[in-house]
């Protein structure tokens, strides 16, 4: 069994999850790996650390691959009850 953790976001002062933000890379990195263009795929959180989280995973595994790249946006939405 994983075990899923949860980081303190001292720049953001937002919980992060390691585990989620690389699910999201690799789901990211699947759909460029069958075909979709970058600049049609968006990830989308409710949390701004998880943001933080998800653009640092994407520097450090997809942004220098020429096949992979970034998408067009990561960005944090506002829940609105």
């Amino acid at each position: 069994m994983r075990m899923t953790r949860f980081i303190k976001c001292t720049e953001c002062y937002d919980v992060q999850n390691l585990a989620e933000a690389e699910y999201c890379v690799a789901v990211f990195m699947y759909m460029r790996l069958i075909g979709y263009p970058a600049d049609k795929i968006s990830i989308l959180t409710t949390y701004n650390g998880q943001k933080h989280l998800i653009r640092d995973v994407i520097n450090i595994r997809c942004a220098t691959n020429p096949l992979i790249g970034r998408p067009h946006k990561v960005q944090f939405v506002v829940h609105i009850n």
